[in-house]
């Protein structure tokens, strides 16, 4: 019996004879090693004298039996391998980048990076395509190394898009977790009738189906398996190793909650990546937090240190995901363009949900982490989330207005098949209808809520989003001054609003928003002097260090009252001219955001 490598390579030379090769050994040692006999492939390096060469290592090798591999050297350089092309087409590749030095990959088309291979300290093969636009054009795989540290660099079955054979068209790896529930489909090029396992064998507790090929069960031991997979269509049959890695701890794959996309992970000093971690996610399950890597420079100008995750997705799509900031500084980032940045947020809720457009074609999604000097805890990620991936996917966090009525009717945007909807924080008065989702009422009280929406889906997924309930009095209603203008500050969720929980004259009055610790909050109007003003005010739940002050154009202070006070009146003169006058409203280190508030009520001017 043929050994699996002998079997192999005796089978791609039928293929070869199949397509129409009379002499086998006219082709190539590259086009062999690529399986690719219609690209002509050349090899260099600059320094010169270490080309890509074919190899059959066993350990480097994704079909059993050969492939292409940069050269080591001890020196910095680039090395290439590169074909002529004519298109319009598209090429498919698998490839891998092993290491830990800050050395890359790429694939271009006449000197145009269309894709980079993900850099990771442990093997791992990945599938790429890029097209080829027509007339005639030069592809090129390209090893950048950036120092003396090498790299394991590989690269096999490249394919064009004419080819019959039912070659993958996915990555041949995948991560699960140990006791957890897997259900995982290859795709191939051409339909595929059977599969399965020819040589060694699956994780226990997983099984290959023959007729789809999709690898299901629950996995029950840790390790790491490379089974060689026997796919056949009706012509052919093509062999992959394939690599599954069970771990008993979460990955960035199943922290991220993310099916279909991979994520990569590098940091400035190539140490301090992100990391799943199997706490600390909004629902104390797992999630992906970000190293604290040291400054890249102390000296001025300072530079701070980074560690970024990527993924690529394809358009057109929107994604959404959860971050956490408790220090520094988190860009998130489409194809190197600045999409949004994000601080510490430390009011009603850390967790923030973000949405970003992706627009046709293939794009780079990107979250860095700069630390503030360096300094743990940093950041964190999770339930990565695309619309098209089929689960419930809200499409926005809503923010809920009350009618001119005084009744509330909104639906949130979303995709996906809803099962169930409900909802926790919303104030008396209003429901969420559990087969529509529709938000409808009359609230009983008036002022502002932070609530949450939750809908389950026909395929056990969920999702939930935070809702802004808007049911606020005008300024000049709650502060009982006709024909006044009134203005916030521009910090996000600076809005203060009028309600009727808390007011001295048994009607409404003003109250400062959920302020985080060591913030101010601030509320400005005009008035034309000379003038006496005057306004009741209270605080009912407050620290020591809490506090709000009256100040004239920005300086000088009217008047002041801190801690917990009963109602109290203040009048102050303003001078002749026009000059703004504000009330802020400052919160020190401890104490509870969403309960600690000023509370203004009648104000009066008197010429």
């Amino acid at each position: 019996m043929l050994s699996s490598r002998a079997f192999a390579s005796v089978f791609f030379a039928l293929c070869l004879l199949a397509a129409g090769a009379v002499r086998v050994l006219a082709y190539t040692p590259t086009q062999v090693a690529l399986d690719n006999v219609w690209l002509n492939f050349t090899s260099s390096s600059n320094p010169a004298g270490a080309p890509w060469l074919p190899h059959s290592t066993y350990a480097d090798c994704l079909d059993e039996t050969d492939g292409l591999r940069v050269t080591p050297r001890g020196v910095a350089g680039e090395s290439w391998v590169s074909a002529t092309v004519t298109g319009p087409d598209t090429i498919d590749f698998m490839w891998a980048l092993s290491t830990a030095a800050p050395n890359t990959l790429t694939c271009s088309i006449d000197g145009v990076v269309k894709v980079s291979c993900p850099a990771r300290a442990d093997l791992q093969w990945y599938y790429a395509e890029v097209t080829v636009p027509a007339g005639q054009h030069t592809i090129r795989w390209n090893y950048r190394q950036a120092g003396q540290d090498g790299s394991r660099v590989l690269l096999d079955r490249v394919s064009n898009s004419f080819d019959n054979w039912p070659s993958l068209t996915s990555s041949p790896s995948l991560q699960v977790l140990l006791g957890e529930a897997v259900t995982h489909s290859f795709t191939t090029k051409q339909p595929a009738i059977s599969w399965n396992v020819y040589w060694d064998s699956l994780p226990p507790g997983l099984t290959l189906d023959a007729a789809t090929g999709q690898i299901t069960g629950v996995p029950l031991e840790a390790g790491f398996w490379r089974p060689l997979i026997r796919i056949s269509s009706v012509n052919y049959a093509l062999y992959y190793r394939i690599g599954i890695q069970v771990l008993d701890q979460p990955t960035l794959l199943s922290a991220l909650e993310s099916p279909g996309l991979q994520f990569t992970t590098t940091a400035s000093d190539g140490i301090s990546v992100w990391q799943p971690q199997a706490r600390g996610s909004r629902d104390d399950g797992d999630c992906i937090v970000a190293g604290a890597p040291p400054p890249e420079r102390v000296s001025a100008p300072f530079l701070p240190g980074w560690s970024s995750i990527s993924t690529e997705v394809d358009g057109p799509d929107e994604m959404s995901c959860w971050i956490r900031v408790a220090n520094g500084r988190l860009t998130m980032t489409l194809d190197d363009k600045e999409f949004q940045a994000l601080r510490a947020k430390r009011s009603t809720s850390d967790w923030q949900r973000v949405w970003l457009t992706i627009p046709s074609g293939r794009h780079r999604v990107t979250w860095k982490y700069e630390p503030f000097k360096g300094r743990t805890p940093t950041a964190w990620l999770d339930e990565v989330r695309l619309r098209s991936d089929g689960r419930i996917f809200l499409q926005q966090e809503p923010v809920v207005k009350v009618q001119e009525n005084g009744t509330i009717s909104h639906s949130v945007p979303r995709a996906g098949t809803a099962v169930v909807w409900s909802s926790s924080g919303l104030p008396e008065g209003l429901l969420v209808n559990p087969g529509s989702g529709a938000i409808t009422g009359t609230p009983v009280k008036r002022g502002v809520w932070n609530a949450r929406l939750f809908v389950d889906g026909n395929s056990g997924d969920h999702d939930d989003v935070l809702m802004l309930i808007d049911a606020s009095i005008s300024p000049m209603e709650a502060l009982d001054l006709p024909k006044s203008s009134w203005n916030t500050g521009v910090e996000p969720g600076a809005n203060w609003f009028g309600q009727n929980a808390l007011t001295h004259d048994g009607v409404d009055a003003m109250r400062s928003p959920p302020t985080p610790p060591d913030s101010a909050r601030s509320l400005f109007t005009t008035i034309l002097g000379p003038a006496t003003i005057r306004w009741w005010w209270h605080i009912p739940v407050a620290s020591d260090g809490d506090g709000c002050v009256c100040a004239l154009d920005g300086a000088a202070v009217l008047a002041q009252i801190t801690g917990v006070n009963a109602w109290q009146l203040a009048t102050v003169s303003i001078p002749g001219g026009i000059h703004q006058v504000s009330w802020r409203w400052r919160t020190d280190a401890a104490g509870d955001p969403a309960a600690e508030a000023i509370i203004l009520d009648q104000v009066s001017i008197v010429p």
